[in-house]
């Protein structure tokens, strides 16, 4: 895999872990960046909303999956803040629609830069090209020397090759988050038992739809086995109660109160395709 260090990077939205082998481990360029909490940030829409918050590795690697293109921003926890600090981060890209890759796939990487201080470049808050990066053939991306507080954009190369996987039905999953515009957050398939599996879900509005053609009736129900963070985008480590409602003509309409397990996750069988609110208490 192409890995090149940058003076400034990156990373994810809703969903986001791999795994470093020792050699690259060994190698990481992270600074005073062990054991930290790192709030991830994404823009939709001209809003920003935090989608999580994950601690680094004792290696001061940030490990996400499931990142889409977009607008990010990494910033560590004030707790843990230090002056110089620089993290290294691995994720999985998925195109705009929460489609995973199967080759190789090239990654440009943008920082938004305030160029004032720079003689050569027209002053401004400029969004400079960092770098063209390569994934390997699971779309696992590596970028060394982040600088957290930085805006930064991810452009995927659309002409890349999709997964494919068994022929289940594929459910694409959208996203509003606080005030964005709706997104692609998912688009997965779900597994031999009929359930769409999916995680770091985070309170907001969802749709569910399924790909056109995949099955005969467009409203047929399937199970949905999500795990929750709850309002500071954390992991879940005790039971949450979760309020769930949907909307038909535009009424918001409750469906039910629910408990997670200790670690936030929920089953909910014979869900219908369409508009849900799901609200984390």
């Amino acid at each position: 895999m192409k890995k090149k260090i940058f003076a400034g990077a990156i990373v994810f939205c809703l969903g986001v872990l791999p795994m470093y082998s020792a050699t690259k481990i060994a190698s990481a360029t992270s600074v005073n960046a062990d054991n930290v909490k790192v709030k991830v940030y994404t823009e939709q829409g001209d809003d920003w909303f935090k989608a999580m918050e994950k601690h680094t590795t004792s290696h001061g690697t940030l490990k996400l999956k499931k990142m889409l293109p977009g607008k990010y921003r990494l910033e560590i926890d004030e707790d843990d803040a230090q002056t110089s600090q620089i993290l290294d981060v691995k994720a999985q890209m998925y195109d705009e629609k929460g489609r995973e890759f199967d080759e190789k796939v090239d990654v440009k990487v943008y920082a938004y830069i305030d160029t004032a201080s720079l003689p050569s470049i027209v002053a401004g808050n400029n969004k400079i090209l960092v770098n063209v990066y390569e994934t390997d053939s699971d779309g696992e991306l590596e970028l060394e020397n982040v600088i957290p507080g930085m805006e930064y954009k991810i452009e995927v190369d659309e002409n890349a090759s999709l997964s494919k996987k068994k022929d289940r039905p594929r459910i694409k999953v959208k996203a509003k988050i606080d005030d964005s515009d709706w997104f692609y957050t998912a688009y997965e398939r779900t597994d031999t038992t009929n359930t769409l599996r999916l995680t770091d879900v985070i309170s907001g509005k969802y749709k569910f739809k399924y790909k056109d053609g995949d099955v005969a009736n467009p409203m047929q129900r399937f199970n949905l086995y999500i795990r929750l963070r709850d309002e500071d985008g954390e992991k879940i480590k005790k039971s949450h109660k979760v309020k769930i409602y949907t909307y038909i003509n535009d009424q918001k309409i409750p469906v039910g109160e629910f408990m997670t397990t200790k670690d936030g996750k929920l089953y909910l069988p014979n869900v219908m395709p369409g508009e849900y609110k799901i609200d984390v208490k």
